[in-house]
């Protein structure tokens, strides 16, 4: 059996990008040594319940292999964590794709900088002209542009991108045959002769919304930063974001008005610690040039030399947002008790672990900060996230509770 099928099979198991999926490939390390385990050694992890025990051991490969064909006779490859094309910057994010449905390329992904442009489906002028300038200006500097195909921002982004005939990388939320959005077949063929469009749900997956915040991780995870560049308070581009974060990954937005609805995300962003972008050159000053840029920088960049170097450069540490908003050093324990309802399993564990300490009485992120160990500016993203999700309510400076 090939070994993607063993992968496409794991994938059906426990959902895509799930907390018990990441779970379990930390412990065996690939889909087939799951399949392979007996159902001792799936007791001895404590982590399934006796019907997931009985549903891996029935082997059930049929729908796998099938997904399998399908993408073939689409034309499409199929990578999978055992292939070298697979983008090693997957292989470390939480719940790593089990498969990569691919059209086009991912070369040179891992030498080239890759920045992931996001925002509003329904940007306004302004929001759109920024994201296409910022995108062009990237891609004529050698950056891959990486995001998800939406209408608004996302298509502005990897339009630009084209027009500097750079590389521009998109993720889908559905099956990588289907028109979805409606009408962006012409540009993912685009996009396919020097970049790629790529998704980790099989042929015939309808775009569900749940489909789109695991999709998500996946747009961060194969960028070095993330540019939110147009967003309200409760757009998925903050997921992104939020992911990104999570992930070690660089997040940058542009700012805007304080009265305009669209700008609330960002400068919310902007108030936790993500740096200010006002041209290209504030992002390409953040990472060290690198020879596969093949193209000089945007006329307004200048390069620091110290700075600008290669290998990993020395991050600057920006106060953490809960620390600027006056809130006291040493907080009271929230007296709430931790909750004991289930948890969605879409969550990552430290989003499940925050949400369990999130109670009726209002918690502020200082507080969670004490009560987990774990950094203000870290809480504040996984705040947002579940703020997203509908799973908490905000309370201003009271803190937030569960919903």
């Amino acid at each position: 059996m090939d070994q993607a099928v063993y992968w496409l099979w794991f994938a059906g198991l426990f959902g895509r990008g799930t907390r018990l999926s990441h779970e379990m490939l930390e412990f065996y390390g690939s889909a087939k040594a799951v399949f392979e385990a007996s159902e001792q050694e799936l007791r001895q992890t404590a982590l399934l319940t006796r019907e997931r025990i009985a549903r891996v051991l029935c082997h059930d490969t049929d729908a796998a292999q099938r997904q399998y064909d399908e993408a073939l006779r689409e034309g499409c490859r199929v990578l999978t964590p055992g292939d070298d094309e697979y983008p090693d910057c997957l292989r470390h994010i939480y719940a790593p794709p089990s498969a990569l449905f691919l059209r086009g390329s991912l070369a040179g992904l891992e030498e080239r900088p890759a920045i992931a442009v996001v925002g509003s489906r329904h940007s306004d002028e302004y929001g759109l002209t920024v994201a296409s300038r910022l995108s062009e200006e990237l891609a004529a500097a050698g950056v891959s542009i990486v995001s998800g195909l939406a209408m608004g921002i996302d298509q502005a982004a990897h339009r630009a991108a084209i027009k500097a005939e750079g590389v521009t990388i998109g993720v889908l939320g559905c099956g990588i045959e289907l028109d979805y959005p409606k009408g962006t077949r012409p540009l993912r063929e685009l996009m396919t002769e020097k970049g790629a469009v790529l998704t980790e749900y099989p042929v015939g997956e309808p775009a569900r919304p749940g489909n789109f915040p695991m999709r998500n991780r996946i747009i961060s995870g194969l960028s070095r930063g993330v540019l939110v560049a147009r967003a309200d308070e409760y757009s998925g581009s903050l997921i992104t974001a939020g992911h990104a974060l999570s992930q070690g990954r660089d997040v940058f937005a542009v700012p805007g008005r304080i009265d305009e609805a669209l700008s609330r995300g960002t400068n919310k962003l902007l108030l936790q610690g993500a740096k200010p972008v006002t041209c290209a050159g504030d992002i390409l000053e953040e990472y060290a040039s690198v020879p596969s840029w093949g193209r000089s920088v945007p006329s307004q960049v200048t390069p620091d030399p110290v700075r600008l170097r290669s290998g990993s450069r020395p991050r600057p540490q920006r106060k953490p947002a809960g620390q600027r908003s006056g809130l006291p050093a040493d907080p009271a324990v929230c007296p709430d008790p931790p909750r004991r309802r289930p948890v969605p399993d879409y969550l990552s564990r430290s989003q499940a672990d925050l949400l369990g300490q999130i109670g009726s009485q209002p918690v502020t992120a200082a507080q969670l900060a004490v009560q987990t160990g774990r950094p203000a500016g870290e809480i504040l993203s996984s705040l947002s996230e579940l703020e997203i999700y509908g799973l908490i309510e905000s309370h201003g400076p009271l803190g937030y509770t569960a919903l």
